[in-house]
C-alpha cells in the first residue's frame, strides 16, 4: 500500500490461496468495478487476513484500545466508498495504458482473468493510497485524483495480485532481489505478531534473503512491526523494518532470551547491493520489486533492477 501523504507508499494486501487464481493466465487485464456491497463482501469474506491482525494492528487502525476482534470487519465495511464513474474512467484510462505496454512488449504476466477495483475511506489502511486484497485493487478516492503518477500506483499494486497469483513469478521476481521463498510460511510467537504491522500487499512472510551481518552470513526475513503499544495516531508513524533472524528449516525465527533477534537494515553490509538504491519503499522484497515493476510498465527501464524485471517478464 502506499501512504498518500508520503511519497514512499506503503501497499499493503491480503489473499486467497494462490491455487485459486494459478490456473488462469491472459495477457492484459480486464478491470472490473465493484459497488459498495459486492466491496464489502469481498473485502471481509474469503481470506483470512483481517482474522490474523495482530492487537497493534487493530489498535492502530480502529484507533481505540480495548476493541473486540469481532469489530474488525464492521469497522472495515464502515470504511467502504461509491466509486463513481469519473473515478472508473481515470482507472480505466491508466489499466488502458498499461495493456498497451503489455501487448506492445509482448510481457508475460500471470494476470488474473478479472482484477477488480474498489474503494474504501482507506482508514483502515492508515491513510494510504491504495492495497490490494485475494486478487482485488482497493484505492482511496482521493488518491484517484490527487496520487502523483496514477499509472504507477496502479501498477505498483498488479504486481502484488500477480505475485499473489503464481508463486513461481514470485520466487523468480524474488531471486532477481536475493530472497528465496520457503514452502510454508515463517511461525512467529504470538509477543511479535502483536506487534507486527500487517501488510496487506504480503500475504505470506515465507521469504529470506542471508546477509552479511557483523561479519557473518545470516539469513533473515522481513517484518514491519512497532516496538512501542500504540498510543494514538496510524500506524505509519510507529513503523520499523526489521531483519529478522530465521531458522530456513524450521521456518521458524530465531528467539534470543524468548525474544526475535532483529538487525535494521543498516546493520546489513550488503542490504542495498542485492535491493539496489532505486526506491526508498524497501520494507519489503514485494513492495521493492513492485515500485521497480512498476517503472518498467510507466516506461522507466533505467535502473539495473528493472532491467532485470523487464528480461525477466519478456520470457
Amino acid at each position: 500500500m502506499k501512504n498518500f501523504v508520503s511519497t514512499s507508499l506503503l501497499c499493503l494486501g491480503l489473499t486467497l490461496s494462490s491455487s485459486a487464481f494459478a490456473e488462469t493466465k491472459v495477457k492484459t487485464i480486464d478491470a472490473v468495478y465493484y459497488n459498495e456491497d459486492q466491496t464489502a463482501n469481498y473485502l471481509t469474506t474469503g481470506d483470512s487476513y483481517l482474522d490474523n491482525w495482530g492487537d497493534f494492528d487493530i489498535q492502530s487502525r480502529i484507533r481505540r484500545k480495548n476493541v473486540s476482534p469481532d469489530s474488525v470487519k464492521l469497522f472495515v465495511k464502515s470504511q467502504v466508498r461509491y466509486l463513481s464513474p469519473q473515478a472508473t474512467d481515470r482507472l480505466q484510462g491508466c489499466v488502458d495504458n498499461l495493456n498497451k505496454t503489455i501487448k506492445t512488449n509482448g510481457y508475460n504476466l500471470p494476470i488474473p482473468a478479472k482484477v477488480p477495483f474498489m474503494a474504501t475511506s482507506m482508514a483502515e489502511e492508515g491513510s494510504a493510497a491504495a492495497y490490494t486484497r485475494k486478487c482485488g485493487i482497493v484505492v482511496n478516492n482521493r488518491a484517484i485524483y490527487g496520487f502523483g503518477n496514477l499509472n504507477e500506483l496502479v501498477a505498483h499494486e498488479l504486481f502484488h495480485v500477480l505475485t499473489r497469483n503464481d508463486p513461481k513469478f514470485k520466487a523468480k521476481m524474488y531471486k532477481l532481489i536475493g530472497f528465496k521463498t520457503l514452502k510454508k510460511d515463517i511461525q512467529v510467537p504470538e509477543s511479535f505478531k502483536n506487534m507486527m504491522i500487517s501488510n496487506p500487499d504480503v500475504d505470506h512472510h515465507n521469504s529470506y534473503a542471508t546477509f552479511k551481518i557483523n561479519g557473518k552470513k545470516v539469513d533473515c526475513a522481513m517484518y514491519i512491526y512497532s516496538d512501542e503499544e500504540w498510543k494514538g495516531g496510524t500506524f505509519f508513524s510507529y513503523m520499523k523494518t526489521g531483519l529478522v533472524e530465521i531458522d530456513k528449516k524450521k521456518c521458524t525465527l530465531v528467539l534470543k532470551d524468548g525474544k526475535p533477534v532483529i538487525h535494521s537494515i543498516s546493520d546489513a553490509e550488503d542490504f542495498y547491493d542485492k535491493v539496489g538504491r532505486e526506491t526508498d519503499y524497501v520494507i519489503d522484497p514485494e513492495e521493492i520489486l513492485a515500485d521497480n515493476f512498476s517503472y518498467v510498465l510507466c516506461g522507466s527501464t533505467h535502473s539495473d533492477l528493472a532491467k532485470a524485471i523487464q528480461k525477466a517478464i519478456s520470457k
